[in-house]
């Protein structure tokens, strides 16, 4: 599937390689990213967003973390 989509960098935009589980508290850090980002709805085909938790995409230990 090639379609056009945006990748919002939130574990970038807190300087951290992972957020934290706690993704209550994540929305306002989304939020400020997209302003930040200056991205509006029309540029969205697909969206990605970038947490860090791809790290542990082959840790069987930490994938509960």
């Amino acid at each position: 599937m090639l379609t056009r989509g945006v990748l919002i960098d939130v574990a970038g935009l807190k300087n951290v390689k992972m957020l934290t589980r706690d993704l209550h508290r994540h929305r306002e850090d989304l939020q400020q990213a997209l302003a930040e980002g200056e991205i509006v709805a029309a540029d969205w085909g697909r969206v990605m967003i970038h947490t860090g938790w791809g790290q542990l995409y082959n840790e069987k230990d930490k994938a509960a973390i």
